[in-house]
């Protein structure tokens, strides 16, 4: 039996089940990792007490059941899968023949050099400084309602990869791309992995956390201090200059 969150206690006849894992995500599988909540960042190790609870839904118990490897979570009421980027594709492809997750609506990043307390965690107990989260819908039919589900996957900062999912959903093409351009990750088996916001021969990734930002020089109307560089003037062509006598300039003559 699992403890019931003290803010929501069971009714007389009623599991005393827990809208989410008390330990912040919950056991694969009893020979699977103990994965558990420590300072806000999930822990991967095999070693400690974490609680161990099944899995709230039958979606994330099936995931659960067929990648033992995998972790569950709800957030917010919505389901949540942690997968190590070796077992990605074989999760997708199973996610979109089996469970009529059929849309990729979004594939993002996220970059915790400045928030190691939140980072997430891996298998082998090491927290990972990049995150790709991406986001499945189920579109419904059939009697099924729709449902989303989101998957959060640990990235290496010294490899900086993940595999691509351009080929088990199309849409996550041009998503990659963009978290590519913007935070360095290499989706390894895209077809194009190219920028898509910067230009080709733009150095860095602005969404670093270490990017340095701030180097190009911004002014304002009503700015004092102005740095030292050749204003840019507006001169009126002929063309531009006739219209505005057409409209009349409010000077004499």
């Amino acid at each position: 039996m699992t403890d019931t969150p003290p803010d929501t206690p069971a009714a007389d006849g009623q599991d005393e089940t827990p809208a989410r894992d008390p330990a912040g995500v919950g056991r694969a599988a009893p020979d699977g990792p103990t994965l558990g909540e420590v300072e806000g960042v999930v822990d991967f190790t095999p070693e400690g007490e974490q609680a161990r609870t099944q899995p709230p839904t039958p979606l994330l118990a099936d995931v659960l059941t067929r990648f033992p490897d995998t972790a569950w979570d709800v957030s917010h009421g919505q389901e949540v899968v942690f997968v190590p980027p070796d077992s990605l594709l074989d999760v997708a492809a199973w996610l979109r023949d089996e469970a009529h997750f059929d849309m990729c609506v979004d594939v993002t990043a996220v970059d915790y050099l400045t928030h190691w307390d939140r980072a997430m965690g891996t298998w082998s107990g090491e927290r990972t400084r990049f995150e790709v989260v991406v986001n499945v819908l189920d579109l419904g039919g059939e009697g099924r309602d729709p449902r989303r589900l989101r998957l959060r996957v640990p990235i290496d900062e010294e490899q900086g990869r993940c595999p691509s999912l351009a080929f088990v959903w199309p849409l996550a093409d041009s998503a990659e791309r963009e978290v590519y351009d913007l935070f360095g990750i290499v989706f390894d088996g895209h077809p194009d992995l190219t920028r898509i916001l910067m230009p080709d021969d733009w150095e860095g990734h602005p969404l670093r956390k270490d990017y340095d930002t701030g180097r190009i020089p911004v002014t304002f109307v009503g700015d004092t201090e102005r740095p030292s560089r050749t204003p840019v003037r507006f001169e009126p062509t002929a063309s531009t200059r006739a219209e505005g006598d057409d409209e009349g300039d409010g000077t004499d003559g």
